[in-house]
């Protein structure tokens, strides 16, 4: 069991099975996470190098380079692999704000789950 925080590892799993006996559910809402924290640093000597980086990345080629290679696109570009797969789900989007909070949803989680706990 999973919490389907990386789908993508699920896949390469899913690949080698010979047997056929790996199975997934995409649960609604479906939990999402921002994953490619890049930006600019403020004294780069050539920022405007690393925003033209930025801009290429979030543009269509890239976005079908990643989909292909890693299936790392966004969900947010369409036919992407991640598009497709969440395409009119209800979706629970984690951002930058909710890291700091992960430890208390997921003791949250355990305790709504009922799912056994360390500590007793």
């Amino acid at each position: 069991m999973n919490l389907g925080l990386n789908y993508k590892g699920y896949l390469r799993f899913k690949e080698k099975d010979v047997q056929d006996v790996l199975g997934a559910k995409i649960l609604e809402p479906i939990a999402m996470r921002l994953t490619e924290p890049e930006g600019i640093s403020a004294t780069a000597q050539h920022p405007y190098a690393g925003l033209l980086w930025l801009e290429f990345q979030a543009g269509p080629e890239a976005q079908a380079i990643l989909d292909k290679v890693d299936r790392a696109a966004s969900h947010l570009t369409p036919g992407t692999f991640h598009e497709k797969a969440t395409r009119g789900k209800k979706i629970s989007l984690l951002g930058w704000g909710d890291y700091p909070q992960m430890g208390r949803y997921e003791e949250e989680i355990v305790k709504a789950f009922g799912f056994p706990r360390a500590d007793k």
